[in-house]
């Protein structure tokens, strides 16, 4: 029942809540360090290629501590901006509407270009209203620290990111759940995208989520789990939650890894704790009960799927679990009731044929 799991979104995970920073009450005084070398064309200016070099330095510093522009643009995109004296003029003019008043002192370490590379190392001053976290404050000229919650182009990453998932998601569902060739080579292009924004953000729980998720995508494609995209959607939702550890979204997606790897005491722990986290998430509880039926404790299972279906009951594999637990404790009635439900939610599913032999065996149990 891998493909059907997918199908139904066991798996969707929130986008994270970005905040925006706070422009008024400052308290506090951040410096913060950063270092960028860029190569210079030819037809650039060597003073234009070291100047738009700090520009660039300035802006990176100010998203780590969560200011960011309305206005801001990409590097790649300031590349397709024309001249480097427009690119130059762009990034001054985000830069006055970055700062807001925040920016309070710049102080150039180094400014230099040799050899057609422009470096500019540089530790900018803002003022916060919130003490400064460990992370900015720790780090050292030349550290690459971008993630933070707040900034903008995290937000627009991450909007990309959940829509490149639901086509995905509509791609399984337009070939009935089946992840063919076509359906994996667009989920490894998604997985190489969200490795390059790890470089960025290697500390944003949500990115990692998206990561986990598509590499099940792989690691349930075949007729046997693939044990490899297994483990690095494991990894990955244990970094997202080594990040963010209060989303149950998370717990219960990991647990779920665990359980089609057949390492069910650990699943059920990581149900469990999805439980903790949210006891009216409905995949939590679906994800307990699935653990449970391969743990043979069909009373528990019935229990935790029918909570899950209670808030969610729309979901075919929970109703086709729920109907393998009444089967195995010989409730045939109920159990044929619950697949039922399971094929008209999903009839066509590549699954649909495993519920419709376990129907037809539960109505022969309750004949005899």
């Amino acid at each position: 029942m891998r493909n059907l799991l997918i199908i139904l979104g066991l798996f969707a995970l929130p986008l994270t809540a970005i905040k925006a920073a706070d422009a008024q009450g400052y308290k506090h005084k951040i410096p913060v360090h950063e270092k960028v070398t860029r190569g210079c064309g030819g037809k650039e200016g060597l003073d234009d290629c070291k100047a738009l070099a700090c520009e660039i330095a300035k802006r990176r510093a100010l998203e780590k501590v969560g200011i960011t522009s309305v206005k801001a643009l990409s590097e790649a995109e300031l590349q397709n901006k024309g001249t480097p004296n427009a690119q130059l003029r762009l990034m001054k003019e985000q830069l006055s509407s970055i700062a807001e008043g925040k920016l309070t002192e710049i102080k150039i370490i180094q400014n230099t270009v040799a050899n057609d590379l422009a470096i500019c190392e540089l530790e900018v001053v803002v003022l916060s209203n919130s003490a400064p976290s460990s992370n900015v404050s720790s780090k050292q000229p030349g550290d690459n620290l971008s993630d933070n919650a707040n900034s903008e182009e995290l937000t627009k990453l991450l909007a990309t990111l959940e829509e490149e998932h639901n086509k995905i998601k509509d791609m399984i569902k337009s070939k009935s759940g089946r992840v063919d060739e076509a359906v994996k080579k667009t989920v490894l292009h998604l997985i190489e995208r969200i490795d390059v924004i790890l470089e960025t953000y290697p500390t944003n729980s949500a990115v990692w989520g998206f990561r986990g998720e598509a590499a099940f995508l792989i690691a349930i494609s075949g007729d046997s789990i693939d044990s490899e995209f297994a483990k690095i959607s494991a990894k990955s939702f244990s970094n997202a939650i080594k990040f963010d550890d209060n989303n149950a979204e998370y717990w219960s997606s990991y647990g779920t890894v665990l359980l089609f790897s057949n390492e069910f005491e650990k699943a059920l722990d990581s149900c469990d704790k999805a439980i903790k986290k949210d006891v009216n998430s409905g995949t939590s509880w679906a994800c307990h009960g699935l653990v449970l039926n391969k743990l043979n404790r069909y009373e528990e299972s019935i229990e935790s799927l029918s909570k899950s279906l209670k808030l969610n009951s729309n979901n075919a594999l929970v109703w086709f679990t729920h109907g393998v637990s009444l089967s195995r404790l010989k409730r045939y009635e109920e159990a044929i009731n619950s697949y039922n439900k399971a094929l008209k939610i999903s009839p066509n599913s590549p699954n649909s044929q495993t519920v419709k032999e376990a129907r037809k065996q539960a109505v022969q149990e309750m004949a005899r």
